[in-house]
């Protein structure tokens, strides 16, 4: 208890703890993870060169595309904000003792591993958002026929699947944090009931005595 309680007074620079946090999520990124990222990159390559490569009107998409992630991505950030403040609302005094007590597989309290995630999920949703918001009004300013003129048709076409690829394999990182942060919620509505019926079965006790 004491080590935990150390662990959330331990003083840290913002940008440090992000720059842990990151470089942590990226060493403990699943092959599960990166076996879907892969299937998906080849689902985009098929679509992308069957139904958009050769049209000019690239922008048209990018356009289309940056709507729908905007919308997605926003809801996701109420959603997340909302979850939270339910697991803020149940934290009792109970629950806060047994998630400051039970480690996490990164060997810290179960309670400074969900703050952390949380951290990370809003900071990396705001970024993405704000990517995105930039992104629209840009592409707003472009004709749908718009390309590179110092580069050659084929390049271009590399070039626009390049930059959609990075950008939607965010999104579907993003997602995944998302799922993440459900399973987060739920197991803390688990310590939420054990600790209650913890201390509902104390009181019974106590009575009986």
């Amino acid at each position: 208890m004491n080590e935990a309680i150390k662990a959330l007074l331990n003083e840290i620079t913002f940008i440090e703890m992000y720059k842990t946090q990151m470089l942590k999520s990226i060493k403990e990124c699943s092959k599960k993870r990166i076996v879907i990222a892969c299937i998906f990159l080849l689902i985009l390559a098929g679509f992308y060169f069957f139904f958009w490569c050769g049209k000019d009107v690239g922008v048209k998409y990018w356009r289309q595309i940056v709507e729908i992630t905007l919308d997605l991505l926003l809801a996701l950030f109420g959603i997340v904000f909302t979850g939270y403040a339910i697991f803020q609302a149940v934290l009792s005094r109970t629950t806060l003792t047994k998630m400051l007590e039970v480690k996490s597989e990164d060997d810290e309290s179960y309670f400074l591993t969900f703050n952390y995630h949380f951290m990370m999920l809003s900071i990396n949703l705001l970024l993405l958002v704000s990517f995105t918001a930039l992104m629209k009004i840009f592409l707003v300013m472009l004709p749908d026929d718009f390309y590179i003129s110092i580069l050659d048709n084929s390049l271009n076409e590399l070039l626009n699947f390049f930059l959609l690829s990075l950008y939607l394999e965010a999104v579907i990182l993003t997602l995944f944090e998302i799922k993440s942060f459900i399973f987060n919620i739920f197991q803390a509505f688990k310590f939420y009931a054990l600790a209650e019926g913890i201390e509902e079965l104390s009181k019974k006790s106590n009575e009986t005595d």
